[in-house]
This record gives C-alpha cells, sequence and structure tokens, in this order.
C-alpha cells in the first residue's frame, strides 16, 4: 500500500512541476535546411525549403 502512495506522489509531483513545451519552431526558421541519414541500412534526406532538389556533397556528408 505504502509503494502505491510513493509512485503516486512521485506522479502528482513531477506532473505539477514539469514545464510547459515549446511552441514549434516557426517555418522561417527551417528554410533552406537539410535532414539526412540512415534508416535500415538506407541513406535518406529531406530538404525544407523553396528549393528542394538540393545536391548533396558527399564529401561534405562523409568526408574524405
Amino acid at each position: 500500500m505504502q509503494r502505491h502512495l510513493v509512485i503516486i506522489a512521485i506522479t502528482f509531483v513531477s506532473a505539477i512541476l514539469a514545464t510547459d513545451q515549446p511552441a514549434p519552431c516557426p517555418a522561417d526558421f527551417l528554410k533552406d535546411r537539410i535532414v539526412a541519414g540512415f534508416y535500415k541500412e538506407s541513406f535518406f534526406y529531406f530538404a525544407y525549403g523553396d528549393d528542394p532538389k538540393i545536391e548533396l556533397d558527399p564529401k561534405t556528408l562523409f568526408g574524405d
């Protein structure tokens, strides 16, 4: 019974002291940005902005 009270107390305190999530950044902050990575052994990228057909430079991504 005491274990349940401790868990409830910790949850209650955590909920009270939790900070609000910040608002998402505006779309202007993402302009001309690229997200790239590997997923299940496949390379992917997603380009934001007015020109989504950005040419990726392998030297910049992977080095020499």
